[in-house]
């Protein structure tokens, strides 16, 4: 059972292990979120009777996904990043990552930022894997997008919505590369 709120409403997912195992791992559990489970045996004469149910209530779990990253520049050029922090589900999260992609889909994604603070306020070197500076391909205009994740030691959660923000039509704009955009800090409460 899966409760949210008041309300229960019963979410079923089966598992059927191999012959002999007695056990296995149940993944995409929400935390704080009651569950759950029941066995039963199953051989040529057909299914057992199920057992009887055990609640697990999950305590710990991946960062919960951060909200829209905020984008602003007051300097041609740079980009502020500001996002609020990221809900640990009860492990600290252990580092931020930021991503940028010129479009409104973009078809490849950048890292900017990859570490533990949550006061940023510094300029981001990025570079290829070559050390080249990755600039703006003209024919996907001015339009820059960014996403934000956390990272805990459970694992990383789910990318932030993507944020936009059109950076001129200055012909200087062909020119800005992502070493040029500056993370701000990060904003809000967590936990």
């Amino acid at each position: 059972w899966e409760r949210e709120g008041d309300a229960s409403r019963p979410r079923v997912q089966e598992v059927t292990i191999s012959s002999g195992a007695t056990q296995c791992a149940v993944r995409d559990l929400s935390v704080g979120v009651t569950y759950a489970f029941t066995v039963c045996a199953v051989n040529r004469a057909g299914a057992g009777e199920w057992s009887a149910p055990t609640a697990f209530i999950p305590r710990r779990g991946i960062p919960a996904t951060i909200s829209q990253p905020e984008l602003s520049s007051s300097i041609p050029g740079v980009v502020q990043v500001e996002w609020e922090e990221a809900d640990g589900n009860g492990i600290p999260v252990a580092e931020y990552i930021v991503q940028a992609g010129w479009g409104v889909a973009p078809a490849s994604w950048t890292e900017l930022y990859r570490g533990q603070d949550v006061i940023m306020d510094h300029t981001v070197d990025t570079r290829d894997a070559e050390g080249d500076v990755i600039t703006r391909p003209p024919e996907l205009g001015n339009l820059l997008s960014v996403r934000v994740a956390a990272r805990n030691s459970l694992g990383i959660s789910e990318w932030s919505e993507v944020a936009w923000i059109d950076c001129g039509s200055t012909s200087d704009v062909a020119h800005i590369d992502f070493s040029e955009i500056e993370l701000g800090p990060a904003i809000g409460e967590g936990g």
